[in-house]
């Protein structure tokens, strides 16, 4: 069975000749700026915003559907018909779709932006809601929005709503709360930032405990097959993997998750890709030790071979690239052979090892003859160099390692590689807005 009613934004029935009850929860949304909500159960509500208007000539009145059903197959898309045919119908009225309070209504049933927040962020939330939390997040447009709770409406959440204000009683029970506004990426509100902060931690210590297990097996594993010794290996891995340094502090303007998207060391651990790096690494090791060749490194950018530079004298000079762009290496995109790095507040950071004195960041763009150039001294054989005030553009990325002369740097090292800035600001998973259906 299903059931539709209309009410104005006071809580009173529309077409009803003054007959049936008002509503004091439908004037509250109103007042609290709910675009949309919806219970699930053995019957299923769904409570949505709309507009419409009498005439061409009319203004749009404001008005809220209530809609019951036990149907919940292609829900939005029936809601949107039964709707139509109601109020075109029925009333002898017309849907106004156009004005932006009525995007959420509009969005539903049509295909979603992808999921904001990244896959870490999706199990934190699905674990806080199984434990019965209650979670309020900001995202930046009505479609991250609907993509949001559509997906934890599958798993975890029985309540979702969509509002200008998520902080009114009427949406206390709710599991999972969504306001529209001026947010970056998945932006938790409230109590919400302590709580994912709180479960970040429990999950990173787990997750680290098991692939140090992991870890310690292929340890145990290439001891045996290999003649290296356990000091050659430890100090292969150490001078190899440059992740364990202590990451600098997030900035103040980022959001809580923000940082889980920057290539911090600690946080690559807490995402897993620790696991992989050095699991890759020692597997290289093994060739090292059975055929004497130097270990391949490859940074996120491809700029090296095996790992060294011949210097100008002949010498080895070591010059390695870790990360770039504060972007993890599978958020890294290529088009056209060019690779694409998302700039973070007009930034751009270069990290990475080298056995000189000196690291140089040159960033050239595409036609044009200005530069922008950042030195950095090389720390216990590490770098981090930031190139600041860039925009989105396609150039040439050098980098150069040397030592400084009478403060002239003199260089014996040096990698390129031709990259396209893209400007930042969009979803906290790195991703950019997508259509899927």
């Amino acid at each position: 069975m299903t059931e539709l009613t209309i009410y104005d934004s006071h809580g009173n029935p529309y077409g009803e000749s003054g007959r049936g009850r008002p509503d004091e929860r439908i004037e509250n949304f109103f007042f609290g700026g709910v675009k949309l909500y919806l219970k699930r159960g053995s019957q299923t509500e769904l409570v949505v915003f709309f507009r419409a208007r009498e005439s061409n000539v009319g203004r749009a009145e404001q008005f809220y559907a209530v809609y019951r059903t036990r149907q919940t197959s292609n829900l939005f898309e029936q809601f949107k018909s039964d709707l139509r045919h109601r109020v075109e119908t029925e009333h002898g009225m017309s849907l106004e779709t156009s004005s932006d309070d009525v995007a959420v209504y509009s969005a539903l049933g049509e295909g979603h932006s992808s999921v904001p927040g990244s896959e870490f962020n999706h199990e934190l939330i699905s674990s806080l809601l199984r434990s019965g939390n209650r979670l309020r997040f900001g995202v930046s447009s009505p479609r991250k929005a609907l993509a949001l709770c559509s997906k934890f409406l599958q798993g975890s959440a029985q309540r979702v709503a969509i509002a200008d204000n998520t902080d009114i009683d009427e949406l206390a029970n709710c599991d999972l709360a969504v306001e529209v506004g001026s947010h970056r990426g998945l932006e938790p509100l409230g109590d919400t930032q302590r709580l994912m902060d709180e479960q970040r931690r429990r999950m990173e210590g787990k997750l680290v405990n098991e692939k140090v297990s992991t870890i310690k097996g292929e340890i145990q594993d290439l001891r045996s097959k290999t003649s290296k010794s356990d000091t050659q290996i430890r100090n292969r891995i150490k001078r190899e993997l440059s992740i364990f340094e202590t990451p600098p502090p997030p900035s103040n303007n980022d959001s809580p998750f923000d940082a889980l998207s920057k290539v911090s060391r600690t946080q690559k651990i807490a995402v897993g890709a620790i696991g992989v790096v050095v699991l890759i690494s020692l597997i290289a090791v093994v060739a090292a030790g059975v055929l004497g060749a130097p270990l391949p490194f490859v940074g996120p950018l491809g700029f090296l071979g095996d790992g060294s530079e011949s210097g100008a004298d002949g010498s080895d000079t070591e010059l390695e690239i870790t990360t770039v762009g504060g972007v993890a290496v599978d958020n890294l995109t290529e088009e056209n052979g060019t690779k694409q790095v998302q700039l973070l507040n007009g930034t751009l950071n270069v990290s990475g090892t080298t056995n000189q004195d000196v690291v140089r960041a040159t960033f050239n763009p595409t036609g044009r003859n200005d530069t922008i150039t950042a030195r950095e001294t090389v720390q216990n054989e590490s770098f981090d160099v930031t190139l600041s005030d860039l925009e989105p553009e396609e150039g040439e990325l050098k980098i150069e390692a040397g030592t400084d002369n009478d403060s002239t740097f003199e260089s014996e090292a040096n990698e390129s590689k031709t990259i396209n800035l893209i400007a930042g600001g969009q979803d906290g998973d790195g991703t950019q807005d997508e259509d899927t259906t």
